[in-house]
């Protein structure tokens, strides 16, 4: 029983440094976009962005949707109406 409850947290434990190391790599995405930037290097942005998202296991050279959409309501003013839900 104890080999197994070590297994158990070894794979914990190696789940939780990949889970840091993914968490490390976005932050230097980050840190990398917000350089490329404000120097106006688009190329480089969209790479930095193209990283993040894989990092999620996104492939940018398939379509999907970040957030769904739901609308909400408005008054005629144009003016935001609290959402009910």
């Amino acid at each position: 029983m104890q080999v197994r409850e070590l297994d158990l947290a070894q794979t914990h434990v190696t789940d939780t440094i990949a889970r840091i190391t993914t968490i490390v790599e976005r932050s230097n995405c980050v840190d990398g976009l917000k350089t490329a930037m404000d120097g106006e290097d688009y190329e480089q942005a969209a790479k930095y962005i193209e990283t993040f998202l894989q990092l999620d296991g996104w492939s940018v050279h398939k379509p999907y949707t970040l957030l769904p959409f739901t609308p909400r309501a408005s008054t005629t003013n144009g003016s935001r109406v609290r959402d009910p839900r």
